[in-house]
């Protein structure tokens, strides 16, 4: 891994925060893994979040996204094959974006938790629901709007192969968000 690369990733990583043990954990698969994680298996799927720590139990939410979100930008590196400028260039950028997507749906969640707490209150009038109903409807807007923006951003630093790759990217990492965040919350549960 090149220096520039083991310094972001070093910066990412404390940034998030993990503990000594989180941060062993949060290293790359071996490669027998990582040809894994690549290749498609016979459902048609990539390695769903090979590689990827499991959770701990007191972990926040907050905190598993952080986790998420530094285990990406690595994949991303590592699966669009950046060199280092490249890489500076997308992990700002990156990260823009991810910061973007957080705060949206930090917000959108405050707004929906108001929202419903009138709709199922004494004022679930029109007078009351539908400005709220126009911000949220707002709110979405300017994210898709900003959302597009970043992503231009972002594909400014690729070449049109790796911006291929990052379409496809974008869409897996979706997926192991998901397939993450479950296992969490099982692992919160508990077994039975």
């Amino acid at each position: 891994m090149a220096l520039l690369q083991r310094v972001v990733l070093v910066g990412v990583v404390g940034f998030v925060a993990l503990t000594p043990a989180r941060l062993a954990a949060a290293q790359e698969p071996p490669p027998q893994q990582q040809e894994q994680v690549n290749r498609p298996n016979a459902q048609g799927q990539r390695g769903r979040g090979q590689g990827l720590p499991a959770p701990g139990p007191n972990m926040t939410l907050r905190e598993m996204q952080s986790m998420f979100d530094a285990y990406a930008l690595v994949q991303a590196q590592r699966l669009l094959q950046l060199d280092d400028e490249q890489y500076q260039r997308f992990f700002m950028r990156m990260n823009t974006l991810q910061d973007l997507r957080r705060r949206h749906n930090q917000q959108r969640v405050r707004m929906l938790n108001e929202l419903r707490r009138l709709w199922r209150g004494e004022e679930s009038g029109e007078a009351a629901l539908l400005p709220k109903i126009r911000a949220i409807d707002d709110l979405d807007f300017q994210f898709e709007r900003a959302v597009r923006t970043a992503r231009q951003a972002i594909d400014e630093a690729l070449t049109v192969q790796q911006r291929a790759g990052f379409r496809v990217f974008e869409e897996d990492m979706e997926r192991q968000k998901i397939d993450f965040l479950t296992r969490a919350r099982a692992g919160r549960q508990g077994p039975g």
